[in-house]
This record gives C-alpha cells, structure tokens and sequence, in this order.
C-alpha cells in the first residue's frame, strides 16, 4: 500500500510562479499541495493550520525576507523542514538561510525532476544543496557544520570502531549511530565512511592527530 503523499506549502510572492509549481507539484505521484501564501504573515499562519511536510520557501517575498518564515515557524515547531527556492546564488545567502534552519537550497533555474528530488530528500530528512552551489561551494568549509555529537560518531569511526562499539561507547542505540552517519554523509556530500572521513579532515572538521576523546 502506498504511503500518504508529502504534504507541501508553497510559499513565493510571484503569482504565476506560485500556481505554477502548484500545478507541478499537485499533479507529481506522492506529493500534494496543502497550502499557497505570498508574505510573511501568510506562510507562517499557512504552516500553522496545514501543518505541511516540506514547505518550499522563496527567499523574497516582496520586501521581506523570507528567512523570517524559517524563523518563526522553526521556534514553535522546531522539526519543521524547508527547502529555499531561490534565484540567489551568494554563499552568504546560503549560510544565512542554513543558519536559520534550512535543510535545502536550490536555484529556480533546476529542471522539475531535481526539485522533485529535492523535496523527497528533505522530506526524508536528508539535506539538499542545488548542484551548481554545490560546485560553487564545494571547496568551503561544510554549508552544514557538524554537531558536536556528529564528530564524536565520525571520529569514533575513523578510528576503526563499528557502529555497535560506538554505541556502547556514547550510550547510544546502533540505530541512532546509523542516523548520525547518514546526516554526516549528507552534510559532507559522501558515499562512504572513508570518504567522509577524509572529506571532513580536508574541511578541518575533524581533527585526527587529537589523542581520542573517551578512549577506553
């Protein structure tokens, strides 16, 4: 049986826009639109009475920002997932909107089937960049820094542990270890523990020439 679709509040000031991805996204297998707003005001008094999954968020909306929608929403309901849609491609612009709370970032110029993707990711949630702020980016530090918990995990793994000893180790479930390498491989872009692991060395995140923390 196929599970209930991915409930979406779309959030833009432009009209034909907004209706456009209306009718893109309502007409997609497995998502549905519950919910339209073009200001501030609307989107956050949208979120409250839909209650939606994902909500595809504008950066501007007029003369306001649309990061006070992630704001606001995110201080009442701290799971809350956003996907900025945005025709800004500054670093600033991004780490301002992660800092916020964003778990996506995509550019209006991706074709449908990458925003699709990118919806069912942070639906899922996963963390989404567009590509071409990915390859902008890339060699940056990560747009989402790690939690300290994160690097505990990591760090653990580079040195040799497997999932059910770093459980022990940090009194945590193997299954809640899983969840942090799968947010850590997101947020580093890798496939791999050791892809991970080097690519978070690289970007000075994980340091190993540190004597081990809680080595037992």
């Amino acid at each position: 049986m196929k599970g209930d679709p991915i409930k979406l509040l779309l959030v833009d000031d432009h009209p034909v826009l907004r209706e456009g991805l209306a009718l893109l996204l309502g007409a997609t297998e497995g998502l549905a639109v519950v919910g339209k707003a073009a200001t501030v005001a609307e989107a956050i008094a949208a979120h409250e009475s839909t209650r939606p999954d994902v909500t595809v968020l504008d950066l501007r909306l007029g003369e306001e920002d649309g990061v006070a929608v992630i704001r606001a929403v995110k201080r009442r309901d701290p799971g809350a997932r956003f996907l900025v849609l945005s025709t800004f491609d500054a670093e600033a612009e991004v780490r301002g909107v992660v800092d916020a709370g964003a778990a996506g970032y995509l550019l209006k110029t991706a074709p449908p089937e990458t925003l699709i993707g990118a919806i069912r990711a942070v639906h899922s949630g996963l963390r989404f960049l567009s590509p071409e702020l990915e390859a902008l980016l890339g060699k940056h530090a990560a747009i989402w820094d790690l939690t300290p918990r994160e690097r505990e995990v990591l760090e653990a793994a580079a040195h040799g542990d497997a999932n059910k000893e770093i459980a022990r180790k940090l009194a945590i479930s193997e299954g809640t270890v899983k969840g942090y390498l799968v947010s850590v491989f997101a947020k580093l872009g890798a496939e791999s523990r050791t892809q991970a692991i080097a690519k978070a060395v690289a970007k000075g995140l994980l340091d190993l020439g540190r004597p081990r923390r809680g080595k037992d």
